[in-house]
């Protein structure tokens, strides 16, 4: 009897100050980790951060709508940061910057299934959860 698939799964809380990511499937450790919500463009860093970061800053190059974006960088080095903190939040580029990040960081090339916790305001909106799904599955 062929053993049973194993589902790999990624599930992903995008707050307004942290990202919390667990990945992995039943027969492996999982992967949780919590990274800052911050995401910018690659205009908007101050002092040369992307030519000579700091070895322990963690960060991710993306790229949304044909632009770079680096997600997790530390907020002082990002030029006149605000943190988005509003009912658009899940369509704003910022928001899916983080999406791919997440996405493309996960070791595996195919993914089973995406968790995704949503404000209440929000799940409850179809149109969102519509477009969130299809921006989700693809190819990243």
């Amino acid at each position: 009897m062929a053993a049973k698939k194993k589902s790999f799964i990624v599930a992903m809380d995008i707050g307004y100050s942290n990202t919390k990511v667990c990945y992995g499937s039943s027969d492996e450790d999982k992967v949780i980790s919590i990274i800052p919500s911050t995401a910018a463009r690659a205009d908007k860093f101050r002092n040369n951060f992307l030519i000579d970061p700091n070895p322990h800053d963690q960060f991710t190059k993306t790229i949304v709508d044909g632009r770079e974006w680096y997600v997790g960088c530390p907020i002082s080095s990002i030029e006149g940061y605000v943190r988005e903190k509003h009912d658009g939040f899940t369509e704003s580029p910022h928001y899916r910057a983080i999406l791919n990040s997440i996405l493309i960081n996960q070791p595996r090339n195919k993914i089973d299934r995406v968790v995704m916790s949503l404000p209440v305001n929000q799940y409850y909106n179809d149109r969102l959860r519509s477009e969130l799904q299809s921006t989700v599955i693809g190819t990243h």
